[in-house]
């Protein structure tokens, strides 16, 4: 391999997305490696898979070097064993001056096929590196500040396919699109009734959420960050999340589950307490005649405040009944209202001892999403 003149390596964390677990080998170049001759590295071999664990995502191995005080550049060479994206994420504490890492198809270095230029203000920014093809690829790292004490490296590789897979929650996913291809179609196994969330910091990345038998139950999206997610509310079961990006792509899936305790009509309605906070849900295609019912009991006369909060991509309607099971005057609220996703009543005079119902109902098939609530 050749050598570049009048650089050095910080401290690199290489990340290579697809859970997949290999052998590194711990290389020291000591005083007694102080020859003119430059040693070998050993080559990494990450394994494919198609999909990770959360106990193969927390693999961490450290790989050991120094320099030598001629040696301005380290070149590692990785063997890939199926196409895939090769991710790289890299420590800020250690990267205070620019560097380059760069990328060759052969060990002379001469197939260059990319590079960037990286300082500690990119620190959290993942590179990544598109592999078309299996063979060992070579990726060189250069910094601008010489005489480099011993160095320890911390490598996570993962590898990424392109293909259909499954992905489970709490993982961030990196892949890619070909024109080719098309989309790419993500198994997704819901073990309880919940909210599938998705966000991504990569522009163009667009989402739909399809049934168990790939049928669209959703808009097409485009994700945000993870401030904004896109979100879906479902029952438990199994889904395919379809993903179209111009390029390579990360994005982020949580699962949140959720116990719902309601009513399903004014006869069965849930007996609720005074100051405790309830929740529901409203599932993606649920039937905008599909309601939730509660009810509370007042023992003597007196004013009642009620508050509602449903998250931003819901579209609710709250119908309050008396104690004779009848709508109350204006007592019909759509949320959110008015660009607010929380409403707050409060009840002018005291109300007279009974029982009271409360209806939640989507106002929207095509939507879904989840509310909270209180009485006092």
């Amino acid at each position: 391999m050749k050598n570049m003149n009048k650089f050095k390596i910080i401290m690199l964390t290489i990340m290579v997305s697809l859970c997949c677990s290999f052998t590194l080998p711990t290389i020291a170049y000591g005083e007694e490696n102080q020859t003119t001759e430059e040693p070998t590295l050993q080559t990494l071999t990450p394994n494919y898979a198609n999909t990770g664990t959360a106990t193969e995502s927390k693999k961490f191995h450290n790989w050991n070097f120094s320099f030598q005080e001629t040696k301005t550049v380290i070149v590692q060479p990785v063997k890939i064993a199926k196409s895939g994206v090769l991710s790289l994420s890299l420590s800020p504490d250690f990267f205070k001056n620019q560097y380059r890492i760069s990328l060759y198809g052969d060990s002379d270095l001469k197939e260059h096929l990319a590079t960037y230029y990286y300082d500690s203000t990119k620190a959290s920014t993942p590179i990544t590196f598109k592999l078309a093809k299996a063979q060992t690829y070579y990726i060189e790292i250069e910094s601008h500040e010489a005489n480099i004490p011993t160095n320890s490296v911390t490598v996570k590789p993962i590898l990424y396919g392109n293909s259909n897979r499954q992905i489970y929650a709490n993982q961030t996913i990196c892949s890619y699109s070909t024109k080719e291809q098309g989309a790419i179609f993500y198994k997704i196994v819901a073990k309880g009734n919940g909210i599938l969330k998705f966000s991504s910091s990569d522009a163009g990345v667009k989402v739909q959420l399809l049934n168990g038998n790939k049928k669209a139950i959703s808009s097409v999206s485009t994700l945000r960050n993870s401030q904004s997610p896109t979100s879906y509310t479902v029952k438990k079961g199994t889904y395919y999340l379809k993903v179209t990006s111009p390029d390579v792509y990360h994005f982020t899936y949580q699962f949140l589950g959720m116990t719902v305790k309601a009513g399903h009509s004014i006869q069965t309605a849930k007996q609720i307490s005074f100051g405790r906070t309830y929740k529901g849900m409203g599932y993606l295609l649920q039937s905008t005649n599909q309601a939730d019912w509660y009810k509370f009991s007042l023992y003597k006369y007196k004013k009642v405040a009620l508050k509602f909060h449903v998250s931003d991509d819901a579209a609710f309607r709250i119908t309050i009944y008396d104690t004779n099971k009848h709508p109350l005057p204006s007592g019909s609220f759509a949320l959110p209202v008015d660009g607010s996703s929380t409403l707050l009543l409060k009840s002018a005079a005291a109300w007279k001892p009974g029982t009271y119902y409360i209806k939640i109902n989507k106002t929207k098939q095509n939507t879904s999403g989840y509310y909270t609530f209180w009485v006092k």
